[in-house]
């Protein structure tokens, strides 16, 4: 199902081992609607033919059309999804669970996909801002994939292993200094430290990791990097590569 309205923010991120395409509704991150919207729902789709098989154009179709149904049947606040080559899983709030067997019921005609239906109350809306919604981490993977673009686009060589810098900054020197010994101790090679007065996010330091531009690669890498710096008070600004 593509999104049509909203303010939907698509991202690469593992999970069980595969990496998904994950997409959110930004839209309710102010949580105003979970008081009114308290239970969750939650209905997974694969291939009626075989459980891990690649779903094939038809079953997406088929998987579409489906939800459009259930949606009418609902009346649902949908807030995103989790895709993967085999199956699809979307996620929606509603104001109650009442049409829950009847969604069931929906689901058991379709021959072709095999499709779960569930829900649970779930009035702090846990799924969406722990699963679904993102942090900086997960944002920077799509700016990584931007970087990359511009990178091919200008004619940057993307063979072979980089070297990969992450300027990273902090409010004060003492944050970033800490953070870089702590960050050499988990194997990431220090470079220059640099200086931004004008800026809120004023210190900073390289580190440095060698790396193909791969996309997978990057993301995993920068990560790591972010959710480090995050316990110091940090930031990953921007990567460059040499």
């Amino acid at each position: 199902m593509k999104p049509t309205t909203g303010e939907f923010f698509g991202y690469d991120w593992p999970i069980e081992d595969r990496i998904a395409r994950f997409e959110v509704d930004l839209k309710y991150a102010s949580g105003e609607a979970k008081a009114e919207y308290p239970y969750l729902f939650f209905i997974n789709c694969s291939s009626g033919k075989d459980k891990k098989a690649p779903l094939t154009v038809m079953e997406r179709f088929s998987i579409r059309f489906l939800i459009n149904q259930l949606k009418i049947m609902m009346e649902p606040i949908y807030v995103g999804s989790i895709k993967t080559k085999n199956e699809v899983q979307y996620y929606f709030y509603c104001k109650s669970d009442s049409c829950l067997e009847k969604l069931k019921a929906e689901a058991k005609k379709k021959k072709n996909i095999l499709c779960r239906v569930d829900a649970v109350h779930e009035s702090d809306w846990d799924t969406y801002f722990s699963l679904l919604y993102p942090d900086e981490a997960k944002r920077q993977t799509e700016e990584n994939r931007k970087t990359l673009e511009i990178l091919e686009k200008n004619g940057f060589p993307m063979a072979g292993t980089k070297k990969i810098c992450l300027h990273m900054f902090f409010k004060s020197e003492p944050r970033m200094l800490t953070f870089a010994e702590r960050a050499r101790l988990d194997g990431f090679a220090i470079g220059d430290t640099e200086f931004i007065g004008e800026q809120d996010y004023a210190h900073g330091v390289i580190l440095i990791e060698l790396s193909a531009l791969r996309k997978k690669e990057l993301d995993t890498i920068t990560t790591k990097a972010v959710n480090l710096a995050k316990e110091y008070g940090g930031i990953l600004s921007y990567w460059d590569c040499r």
